[in-house]
C-alpha cells in the first residue's frame, strides 16, 4: 500500500516541478518568440508560394508547411530543454564543442550544394552544424571563465610583466577557447560561410567584453587580442586571394556590390537592387499580404535571407517596425536576464545568446537595405529555415532555463532571509523575556 502510494506520488511531483517551470519561465520573452514564430510562418507562405509551385514544381503551400513542422518540432524541443539545468551545459562543455567540431567536419563527405559544404542530408531538412558551433562557442567561452574566474582575479594580484601575465593566461585559461574559435573559424572559411565565422568571432569577443575582470587582466585580454586580430587579418587576405583563384573574385564582387549596386545590377548587385525596389514599392503601409511583386521571380529565395524585404513590400514599414519591435523585446529581455543571473556562467551565456539573436537581426536588417554586406544571415524565427530556425528556439529555451533557475534561487534566497530574520526575531524576544 505504501509503495503504491510512492509510485502515485511521483508523476504528481513531476507535474507540479514542470508546472512549476513554465510558471517562473519569463512570459514577455516567450510571447514575443511566439509572434515572431506564427508571423514568420505567414510571411513564409506569402513570400514562397510562387517559388515553390513556379521553380520546384511543388505545391504552392510546400515551405509553409514544412516551416509548420519545423515550428511544431521547436516547440517540443523547447518545453524540453527548459527542463535541463543550463549548468549541465558548463559541465560538458568540452564534450559539446568536440561534437559540434565533428558535426562540422562531417558537412565535407556530402556532396556541395550552391558551391559549399556546409549542410548533413537528413531527409526532411539538411542540417548546418554552423548554427550549432555558435552555441557551443557560447557554452565554451561562458564555461571557461565560469571556471576560471578564482584563477584570473588571483593573477591578477600577482606582480609580473604583462607579457608575462598574457603568457600564463593564454597557456592556462585561453588555449581552449581560443583553440576552439579558431578551429571553427578555419573550418567555415574553408565552406566559404564567412557570415558565420564573423559571427564566431564577435561572440567570443563580447562574452570577454562582458566578463568583468580588472584593468590588468583586460590588458592582457587586449594583448592576447591583437594577436588573434592579426591571424583574423591574416585569414582575410588568403580569403581574398581565395576567392580571386577559386570563385572569379566573388567576395570582392559581393563587396563592390554593396558600396554601389547598381552598376553591377545583373550580376552581384541584383538581390540587393531587387530588395531595395521591395521596399520602396510597400511604402509606409505596403501593397498587401500576399499582393507583392518582387516574390515572383525577381528576388530569388526571398522566403530566406530576404523574408524582411517581403515583409517590407507587402505590410510597408509599419510590418517592419512591428517586427523590429518584438526583436527588441526578446533583446530585452535577454538582457534583464543576464544581468538579474548571479551565477557567472548563467550571466555570461545569457550574454551571448542575447548578442547572437541581436548580431543576426542587425545584420539580416542592415543586410537588405544596404547598410552592410550580404552575409546570408536569415532574420531570427521569421526567415524560413530548419537548421537555423530550431537552433535559435533552442538557445531561447536555454535563455528561459537561466531565468527559471534564477528565479528559483532567488526566491529561495528569500526564504532563507526571511527564515533568519524570524530566528533572529524569536532570539530578540527570547532575550527580552529573560530577567535582568
Amino acid at each position: 500500500m505504501e509503495q503504491t502510494m510512492k509510485q502515485n506520488a511521483k508523476p504528481k511531483a513531476a507535474r507540479k516541478n514542470r508546472i512549476s517551470l513554465v510558471r517562473r519561465m519569463d512570459w514577455p520573452l516567450f510571447f514575443a518568440m511566439t509572434f515572431l514564430l506564427v508571423f514568420g510562418v505567414i510571411m513564409v507562405y506569402s513570400a514562397s508560394m510562387y517559388n515553390a509551385l513556379n521553380l520546384y514544381g511543388e505545391s504552392p503551400d510546400y515551405f509553409f508547411l514544412r516551416q509548420l513542422i519545423f515550428v511544431i518540432v521547436g516547440f517540443i524541443g523547447f518545453f524540453l530543454v527548459i527542463r535541463i539545468n543550463y549548468k549541465l551545459y558548463k559541465k560538458h562543455y568540452i564534450l559539446i564543442a568536440v561534437l559540434v567540431t565533428l558535426l562540422l567536419l562531417v558537412t565535407f563527405l556530402f556532396e556541395a550544394k550552391k558551391g559549399s559544404q556546409r549542410w548533413i542530408p537528413l531527409g526532411l531538412f539538411d542540417l548546418q552544424p554552423a548554427e550549432l558551433a555558435k552555441i557551443a562557442i557560447i557554452f565554451v567561452w561562458a564555461a571557461t571563465y565560469a571556471i576560471k574566474e578564482k584563477y584570473l582575479n588571483k593573477l591578477a594580484k600577482r606582480k609580473m610583466a604583462i607579457q608575462e601575465r598574457a603568457k600564463q593566461m593564454f597557456l592556462n585559461v585561453y588555449m581552449i577557447p581560443i583553440g576552439f574559435t579558431l578551429l571553427y573559424m578555419i573550418i567555415m572559411f574553408i565552406q566559404s560561410d564567412n557570415g558565420s565565422m564573423i559571427i564566431t568571432l564577435f561572440l567570443s569577443g563580447i562574452i570577454t567584453l562582458v566578463a568583468g575582470f580588472n584593468r590588468k587582466i583586460s590588458l592582457s585580454v587586449s594583448l592576447i587580442g591583437v594577436c588573434i586580430a592579426v591571424f583574423a587579418v591574416f585569414l582575410l587576405f588568403l580569403m581574398f586571394d581565395h576567392a580571386t583563384i577559386d570563385s572569379g573574385n566573388y567576395v570582392v564582387g559581393r563587396f563592390t556590390a554593396w558600396v554601389n549596386p547598381f552598376e553591377d545590377y545583373n550580376d552581384n548587385g541584383y538581390q540587393l537592387v531587387n530588395s531595395y525596389i521591395a521596399l520602396a514599392f510597400g511604402g509606409l503601409f505596403g501593397d498587401g499580404l500576399g499582393a507583392g511583386l518582387q516574390k515572383q521571380g525577381y528576388l530569388p529565395d526571398i522566403h530566406t535571407d530576404f523574408i524582411l524585404a517581403n515583409v517590407g513590400e507587402e505590410l510597408g514599414y509599419l510590418g517592419l517596425i512591428l517586427v523590429f519591435a518584438f526583436f527588441c523585446l526578446i533583446i530585452w529581455r535577454g538582457v534583464k536576464i543576464a544581468t538579474e543571473c548571479k551565477d557567472k556562467f548563467g550571466k555570461l551565456t545569457a550574454f551571448g545568446i542575447t548578442s547572437l539573436f541581436f548580431v543576426q537581426a542587425f545584420w539580416n536588417a542592415a543586410g537588405i537595405t544596404g547598410v552592410l554586406p550580404l552575409k546570408g544571415l536569415t532574420a531570427p524565427l521569421v526567415s524560413y529555415g530548419g537548421t537555423a530556425l530550431l537552433v535559435m528556439m533552442g538557445a531561447l529555451a536555454i535563455l528561459q532555463s537561466i531565468a527559471i533557475r534564477s528565479k528559483i534561487a532567488q526566491e529561495k534566497e528569500a526564504k532563507a532571509m526571511a527564515r533568519r530574520e524570524k530566528e533572529m526575531e524569536a532570539r530578540a524576544a527570547q532575550l527580552a523575556a529573560e530577567p535582568v
